[in-house]
């Protein structure tokens, strides 16, 4: 069966992230932010590509699977996770296809969807993850935390 990992970077340092990449051996991360900015020192766009590289690892930003502008705005606003939810798992058959190459490239390739928060019960990459999974029952996916352990998903 193949993995297909998820990490969030909040609460981590650079160095303790590759850290985690690295020991599961992973050969591509997959950013799903819209916009891969970040305060956090390392993990905009650039800064991140160049520390992956370094490490031997490859960094690919998929814009398409960042949660929409609307989406994120209304929960900013009202701080309901539950729509938040709905409307993104609404929002993904907009973006099968690019469900579609993710999961045939998890078959064959070491795959770490990356997003800043820690949880992937909050966070939409979960909903990309589940996504990926009942397109293709031969992939499984491990959430993992910057300390390298497994966290469960509901």
């Amino acid at each position: 069966m193949a993995e297909l990992f998820t990490l969030g970077y909040e609460g981590s340092t650079l160095q303790q992230f590759l850290k985690v990449l690295q020991a599961r051996e992973i050969s591509v991360l997959v950013d799903v932010r819209e916009t891969p900015l970040s305060r956090k020192p390392g993990f905009s766009k650039s800064a991140l590509a160049a520390a992956c590289e370094k490490a031997g690892i490859a960094y690919e930003h998929w814009c398409v699977f960042g949660c929409p502008r609307p989406i994120r705005d209304a929960y900013k606003i009202n701080g309901d996770w539950a729509s938040y939810t709905k409307k993104f798992i609404q929002h993904l058959p907009n973006i099968s296809d690019s469900i579609e190459l993710l999961a045939s490239r998890a078959l064959v390739e070491r795959m770490c969807l990356v997003c800043f928060e820690a949880d992937p019960n909050t966070c939409h990459r979960l909903y990309i993850s589940k996504a990926v999974e009942e397109l293709s029952k031969h992939i499984q996916t491990v959430h993992l935390t910057s300390k390298g352990l497994t966290v469960l998903a509901r």
